[in-house]
């Protein structure tokens, strides 16, 4: 079994990677469990307890490709995320506010008080509040995913929305579209901010 590292040596990698450009705080912790764990298979391997110099000799040889390859963690990230984003599809917290929505939107005819244009404009400044609530509230954490995760989920949000409601008679069944957009919309929403939270809670352990 591989020695865990302490607190301070964890630590110590965290900031060892800050100071050499590795300034998103996600990127930055998917780079240092991996340094961590190879720095414990070293250890374990060389029958050592010497952290600093296993960090050093490993750095020595690792650091250029490592602080090249720390994009790559970004598509890591953001592949987890949109997994979350569709477990969380069932989740309570989730299908709480998506159900109510729906229930308002079949049960008020909006084209009774608004015309097609008015609705657009509405559905997309819902879609910009939606998608920028956790950018907006965590602005000073750096945290790379926060700003692909808006682009990730609107594009496509407004691809659909175009392709279905452009036609006439999809237009005519807009409550059920809206339903299902501000689902997936809310559930994206609901993940970015579990997923800062998770992180600055890595960030406050350092």
């Amino acid at each position: 079994m591989n020695p865990k590292l302490t607190k301070e040596e964890i630590q110590f990698i965290d900031n060892y990677l800050k100071n050499s450009g590795v300034e998103y705080i996600d990127t930055r912790a998917e780079v240092v469990d991996h340094v961590a764990s190879e720095i414990e298979s070293r250890l374990s391997a060389n029958n050592t307890t010497n952290f600093y110099e296993e960090f050093k000799v490993y750095m020595v040889q690792h650091k250029e490709t490592l602080l090249k390859n720390a994009g790559k963690y970004s598509w890591s990230i953001d592949k987890k995320v949109l997994k979350e984003v569709f477990k969380n599809m069932t989740n309570l917290k989730v299908l709480v506010p998506a159900f109510l929505i729906a229930v308002i939107l079949f049960a008020v005819d909006l084209k009774e008080y608004l015309n097609s244009t008015q609705i657009l404009i509405a559905f997309y400044a819902v879609l910009l509040v939606l998608a920028f609530i956790p950018i907006i509230l965590y602005r000073k954490i750096k945290l790379s995913f926060l700003r692909r995760i808006g682009i990730i989920s609107t594009i496509p949000f407004i691809a659909i929305h175009n392709l279905l409601l452009g036609d006439r008679f999809a237009f005519e069944q807009y409550e059920m579209v809206y339903s299902f957009l501000f689902w997936v919309l809310i559930a994206t929403t609901y993940t970015s901010y579990d997923f800062t939270q998770e992180y600055k809670r890595k960030l406050e352990l350092l």
